[in-house]
């Protein structure tokens, strides 16, 4: 008649004594705050994403700006040419290749044409000039450079007229328009590489001639 106490008092015991174990880490978990950034590193994460907003913007606003002169794919053009030296220099697409007109013995390199023609497509001009008088103001009445470039769409033909010394930048205009632009040196001066500097090196050459050997078994 004893037994069913003491069972019962033995398991009470057992049940505090695992409760007093396990309680003081409850209430270490229980007590653990939340850690929150402080003052100064609140500040700097906005300060960073108002940063990063504000150049977004003005890059947009950069873009919106841009006055572009050209806009085609170096894949859509069938031919083009410019002036080097006095010399007309022309080059047209056979196929996947690029042939110079005056030797078509001369191998090109197809990487150059495209990167240039890639360039190309992408003419930008810093300033559309008003009130025009005479192109020869300009140096457009008998332009230093004249680019044709034959797309599948249309031709465009670009004059780049003498140099404003001041800011170190080129007068050019569209032919077919009587609008006139500023545009720095590295587009003015995009169309001048001499045939050399368009041909495929000798390294180019070797390996486009080279062929995987086979082992012998």
């Amino acid at each position: 008649t004893c037994a069913l106490p003491i069972y019962f008092l033995l398991f009470h015991y057992f049940f505090l004594l695992t409760a007093q174990i396990a309680m003081p880490s409850t209430i270490k978990m229980i007590g653990t705050k939340i850690a929150h950034p402080s003052p100064s590193a609140t500040a700097a994460i906005v300060e960073t994403v108002s940063n990063k907003k504000t150049k977004e913007r003005e890059e947009a606003s950069e873009e919106a700006e841009k006055i572009y002169l050209t806009d085609f794919d170096a894949d859509d053009v069938n031919a083009f040419s410019y002036m080097l030296n006095g010399e007309n220099l022309s080059f047209h697409k056979d196929g996947d290749n690029w042939v110079y007109d005056a030797d078509p013995s001369v191998d090109l390199d197809e990487d150059s044409v495209k990167s240039l023609l890639t360039q190309a497509g992408k003419m930008t001009a810093s300033e559309k000039l008003d009130e025009i008088t005479e192109l020869s103001d300009y140096g457009l009445d008998s332009p230093q450079n004249v680019i044709t470039i034959e797309t599948e769409k249309d031709t465009l033909t670009l004059d780049i007229g003498n140099c404003n010394e001041m800011l170190s930048e080129y007068y050019i205009k569209k032919e077919g328009s009587d609008d006139v632009y500023l545009t720095d040196s590295t587009t003015a001066k995009l169309f001048t590489k001499t045939v050399d500097s368009l041909k495929a090196s000798e390294d180019t050459e070797s390996t486009e001639e080279a062929e995987p050997s086979e082992e012998s078994e």
